[in-house]
């Protein structure tokens, strides 16, 4: 990755700098430089204090009318990105426009879905949860493959395929983190689907996926004394649709989805049960700034065995850690989410509480932000991140990621304009 996201920046500046002084052709870098405290990591570990320090780079170079080359990535000190880089290519591709179509080939983020931050649909990204990002879509990075959309009216079918998928990371902790062998997905038979409909008030889409699932399961690893366990990516098929309704000042929310693994009761595994998870919530725009969002989240896993039920006490225990990972640890479970924020001081000063709760003993998660920009470059965010829940369970396993941060944020961007002759 380090390599690639070098060989990434140096085409980008280099082709931006070719088309510098040409009147007929324009480059965009959009920059920021972040710098925090936090008061611990995000590897389950008991490290205290550390000062991560990053700059985010965006680049855009506008090579024909129809043709468009664009760069994201991100470089900086190690702890951001959980000890293993100092760099990461988000995403770097090529945009062609056509008539009533448009291709995108290269590595891309492709996120699916409409409600509000919990999406079944979105089958495409791939994530690292260990690092230190403030914002939940900066720990998205994309998949490299080719995208094509084809519009007509206020329709859009969208067809997907990725020969080259990342694996979701996860924190392990340190315990666990030497014997567990991270695979990474060899299957280059990734294919997506969509089609959309975007009219007044209503947005809506069905889609399909099939290929490996981005999020990772724990295995057993035969193969490997040494790491007697491994993170598997299996493979999945999901049928899924979404919609956002607007009326007046509310919004309606709501996206469902049905995986399908192929694991059935008899099967001791990591692999996830079939499963289908539903959202639906409803969103609220206030006159004085203040938008509330109140969404229910229902996970229901089919044939699904309790780790007790198995004959081997090895069996149980791994059994028990295997569903945590899967994040199917209850055979149904229900969830309250928030997101409430308010803007302030001519909007400069932005407050925001959101949280999500699980039944069945699945824990809960309380995450406060509290952003203001300080001039038109300058910014700082203040915040936290509270797991709380059974060690079994979704939430209770993360309990060592709590955490509180301060960064402050200096944006910048430069333009062909400033350059022309």
């Amino acid at each position: 990755m380090q390599c690639d996201f070098r060989l990434f920046l140096a085409s980008a500046l280099m082709t931006a700098t070719s088309f510098a002084y040409a009147e007929s052709e324009l480059w965009q870098l959009d920059g920021k430089v972040q710098a925090g405290v936090w008061s611990s990591d995000r590897l389950l570990d008991s490290r205290d204090g550390v000062f991560p320090a990053t700059v985010a780079l965006k680049g855009k170079v506008n090579i024909t009318d129809d043709l468009r080359l664009f760069a994201d990535g991100r470089v900086g000190e190690e702890t951001y990105f959980a000890g293993e880089r100092n760099a990461v290519a988000r995403e770097f591709y090529l945009d062609y426009n056509l008539e009533n179509a448009d291709i995108r080939v290269g590595k891309q983020l492709l996120p699916w879905g409409r409600a509000d931050r919990i999406n079944p649909t979105d089958s495409l990204t791939s994530r690292d949860y260990r690092w230190l990002a403030p914002e939940e879509e900066d720990a998205r990075f994309g998949n490299t493959g080719i995208r094509y959309n084809y519009h007509l009216n206020d329709y859009t079918l969208t067809g997907v395929w990725l020969p080259s998928m990342s694996s979701t990371r996860i924190p392990l902790g340190s315990k666990y983190q030497s014997q567990v062998q991270i695979q990474q997905p060899q299957n280059l038979d990734n294919f997506g689907a969509k089609f959309d409909y975007t009219g007044t008030g209503l947005d809506t889409s069905l889609s399909f996926y099939s290929g490996i699932d981005t999020a990772p399961t724990l295995e057993q690893n035969m193969s490997n004394a040494v790491q007697p366990f491994a993170l598997v990516n299996h493979h999945i098929q999901r049928y899924g649709g979404d919609a956002a309704l607007a009326f007046g000042s509310y919004t309606l929310r709501t996206e469902l989805a049905y995986t399908q693994t192929g694991k059935n009761s008899n099967e001791f595994s990591g692999k996830k049960y079939d499963y289908f998870q539903s959202v639906i919530g409803l969103e609220r725009q206030f006159e004085n700034s203040l938008n509330v969002i109140l969404q229910g989240v229902w996970q229901s896993n089919f044939d699904w065995r309790n780790p007790s039920a198995w004959q081997l006490p090895e069996q149980r225990q791994l059994a028990v850690y295997q569903q945590v990972i899967a994040q199917q640890s209850a055979k149904d479970f229900a969830g309250i989410g928030y997101r409430v924020s308010k803007k302030m001081l001519d909007d400069t000063l932005e407050l925001e509480a959101g949280g999500l709760g699980l039944t069945a003993n699945q824990g809960w998660l309380m995450r406060p932000r509290v952003r203001y920009q300080i001039n038109d470059d300058l910014s700082l965010a203040v915040g936290g991140d509270y797991y709380e829940g059974q060690d079994n369970s979704i939430f209770g396993r993360l309990g060592k990621n709590n955490t509180v941060f301060m960064e402050f944020s200096y944006a910048f961007g430069i333009n062909s304009d400033k350059f022309k002759i």
